[in-house]
């Protein structure tokens, strides 16, 4: 498909040209230079045109007006016509007008169409019902690009069949003015010794300016000069005006409106205050970032994948007036730390968040699409992108060495065709080694490893006497040669022959300290038991939802504790070693300090290993009961990790054990014991009525087994943990797990042998 041949249309239904009009415009023209032609659509709500009509114009873009009334259907079919004239290939839609106008007139068509979701902000009724409405519909679009992981999760089953990318905003410019910030503070009205701090953004509820209009009043007697800007406009001015005649601040907090030379406001504050409440990837911190401007942030929505903190800006928590004036006051009373968090901003976001591996995403996107929507195979378009992309391979003298890690005990059954896989894979076989790492074994693991080893000399085992997984992982760090690590398990499935080379391409060209991989149960030779635990642990009742590790349709950064696998070797150096007192989710825990820590971690499609189901009850039960300990342990070590859905099968298990005792005494506790057991039957039976209708009736009989199982396996496991610990400490005992903080988080060293 040639490039002069790629029609796209990009609809927005605005009426000013905010953060998301600039990425789709300046985005617009980047495609241009490339040959594609590109439209950019709005439509006429108001009397007056939509200004990024104006503003595509002026840059030399074709555009297209919707020009039905704010509620007429008609519109979708004006909409198609224009598409069918246009010969437009592949529809954009941004906005719950333009996903729900769009999603009818490309079934008018026949195109495919690409539905960006930059997050959900519930401001009025009004929009909570149309945003509700989107949620219902977005999923028929071909594909969804959110601008975070948090918006990508927050999907959940609104998704359906659509692949899911996270393709974050970028920094659209990086210029700085040569005029000092003391005269653009002149400049803008300001005394030149103001201390300014200002809020970019619509005037809205979600946007939080309140709690910044809170923080003014403590931080005026930190900061006497402080002033507080709040730049933008919308509806909730008056509010934020009576706000500030409540606490007297009339004279400090400045509203002087929408504003069009918000590159100089940004360059004359002191620092940027983001008090959102919820977020996407808010452009207002990139640009800040991208002049130097030191940032405070609430840590919400996409915002920790901008900010690392204490680094590159400060985080608070949401909704937290105090925290957020303390943070503000700790910048701007520390000359040295707000130039360290300004210099350091703009590095990180002029490196990472540039607008040509923005577009270099979103092509991909748009060709893998298109080659779908036009019927080409699987195979051609994967060749047709790698031709396209030439210039992004890695010559063999760039690549990195990778050194795959294997853990095994007792992996009689499938370390053979684990090793198989690696052996064939397509990658130098002198840019890669297999340290199988045995964890005491009494089957014939080690003959098998052998075996290959004489075939192949690439092949290692070293020896793991602990046994446990997490002390296996940390034998295979300190003896591996690879500047790249992946682990993979002894009893999984590689589906492909290009997972060391796409592991070597994705660090390259992402840039990534980590790589996550979807990780579905295998289906392929399951028995129905199997199949069926297969879709319950899928399922939003028998798994959590803003776990990544079976999201097969997700590309993109995201928060890796669930599913990072793929490391670069100078991780542990920053992050420390495996928790070797943790027998299960030792890589959950150690994938959460990484997030912390604001490593950057990415996921893609083509990194999938599969993982094979438990074939018994007996079996699952046994594995959810370690899990259950091993997220007891986790959380015990992270307070921070604590979320009520982790806590929800043991409190549910402890409640059933301690109700069911007392409702001898207590009719009442009996009622509502019964109540809670109906209601929690209900929504098993519900959820396995749905995978018997969706996926065979079998599973209606099946999945009503299975889900106690995972529930309350994972319940009495945490329980079991807790009561472990809590002997330990009655006896005085040192817990293992302060015991074991100095080794887990102690850097890697090398090993003496090298």
């Amino acid at each position: 498909m040639p490039n002069d041949s790629i029609r796209v249309l990009h609809l927005i239904a605005t009426n000013f040209v905010g953060g998301p009009e600039k990425q789709i415009l300046h985005h617009a023209s980047d495609l241009r230079e490339l040959g594609w032609k590109t439209w950019i659509g709005s439509f006429r709500d108001q009397a007056q045109r939509a200004e990024i009509l104006d503003r595509a114009e002026a840059r030399g873009l074709p555009t297209c007006e919707i020009t039905r009334g704010r509620f007429d259907i008609r519109s979708a079919w004006e909409l198609a016509d224009f598409l069918k004239k246009s010969e437009v290939q592949l529809l954009c839609t941004h906005g719950y007008k333009a996903s729900m106008v769009g999603c009818l007139a490309k079934r008018l068509v026949g195109i495919p169409q690409i539905a960006f979701c930059r997050g959900w902000t519930a401001e009025t009724l009004r929009v909570r019902l149309y945003e509700a409405l989107e949620r219902q519909i977005i999923g028929y679009a071909d594909r969804i690009v959110c601008v975070s992981q948090a918006q990508a999760a927050s999907l959940g089953k609104h998704a359906r069949r659509a692949r899911v990318h996270v393709v974050h905003n970028a920094v659209l410019s990086a210029e700085i003015s040569a005029a000092n910030r003391s005269l653009l503070k002149q400049q803008l009205g300001f005394p030149a010794t103001a201390r300014l701090v200002g809020a970019v953004g619509r005037l809205s509820v979600e946007k939080g300016q309140r709690h910044l209009v809170k923080a003014a009043v403590e931080l005026s007697q930190k900061v006497p000069d402080v002033q507080i800007v709040l730049l933008g406009e919308g509806r909730e001015r008056k509010s934020l005006e009576a706000l500030t005649d409540r606490f007297g601040l009339r004279g400090m907090v400045h509203l002087p409106g929408f504003q069009q030379n918000v590159s100089t406001w940004m360059q004359a504050f002191d620092v940027l205050a983001n008090c959102s409440d919820t977020e996407g990837i808010p452009n207002a911190i990139l640009e800040a970032m991208a002049v130097g401007t030191p940032v405070v942030a609430t840590a919400v929505g996409g915002v920790p994948a901008l900010i690392r903190d204490g680094e590159t800006g400060l985080l608070t928590p949401p909704s937290d007036p105090r925290s957020l004036g303390d943070a503000l006051a700790k910048v701007l009373q520390d000359p040295q730390l707000a130039e360290r968090l300004g210099q350091n901003g703009r590095g990180w976001v002029t490196e990472q968040f540039s607008a040509s591996q923005q577009r270099g995403q979103l092509i991909t996107i748009y060709r893998d699409v298109l080659n779908h929507a036009t019927g080409v195979s699987h195979a051609k378009a994967k060749a047709s992108l790698a031709v396209e992309q030439k210039h992004q391979a890695l010559p063999d003298s760039q690549l990195p060495f990778i050194s795959v890690v294997i853990p095994v005990r007792n992996e009689e059954a499938n370390i053979a065709g684990v090793l198989n896989a690696l052996m064939t894979q397509n990658f130098p076989r002198d840019r890669f080694e297999v340290l199988v790492v045995d964890g005491d074994s009494t089957d014939r693991t080690r003959q098998v490893v052998g075996s290959l080893m004489s075939e192949c000399p690439t092949i290692r085992l070293l020896e793991n006497p602990a046994r446990l997984s997490s002390a296996g992982r940390n034998v295979g760090i300190r003896n591996c040669r690879g500047e790249v690590i992946v682990f993979i398990d002894g009893h999984c499935r590689i589906p492909g022959a290009d997972l060391l080379a796409d592991t070597a391409r994705l660090f390259h060209a992402t840039a990534a300290d980590c790589l996550c991989r979807p990780q579905p149960l295998e289906s392929v030779g399951n028995n129905a038991f199997q199949e069926a635990v297969v879709l319950a642990r899928s399922s939003a009742l028998g798994h959590g939802r803003d776990s990544t590790i079976y999201s097969t349709g997700l590309e993109g950064f995201v928060n890796p504790t669930s599913s990072g696998a793929s490391y670069r070797k100078a991780v542990f150096e920053q992050a420390g070693m495996y928790d070797e007192e943790l027998d299960a989710c030792e890589d959950v825990e150690l994938n959460y300090r990484l997030w912390r820590k604001g490593l950057r971690s990415y996921i893609s499609p083509c990194l999938t290993v599969h993982y094979h189901a438990r074939k018994t009850l007996p079996g699952l039960w046994k594995q959810m009961i370690r899990y259950g300990r091993g997220r007891y342990r986790f959380m015990r070590k992270h307070p921070d990790a604590i979320s009520i859905p982790q806590l929800l099968p043991s409190a549910f298990a402890l409640w059933l054990a301690l109700a069911t005792v007392a409702s001898f005494w207590s009719p009442m506790l009996r009622t509502i014991l019964v109540l809670s057991l109906a209601l929690y039957g209900g929504m098993i039976l519900a959820s396995s009525a749905a995978l018997a209708f969706s996926q065979g009736w079998c599973n209606f009989f099946l999945a009503p087994v299975i889900y106690p199982t995972i529930h309350f396996g994972l319940g009495v496991g945490m329980l079991a943990e807790w009561l472990d610990v809590g002997k330990k400490l009655l006896r005085f005992e040192r817990s293992p797990l302060v015991q074991q903080d100095s080794v887990a988080e102690a850097p890697v060293t090398q090993n003496s042998s090298k």
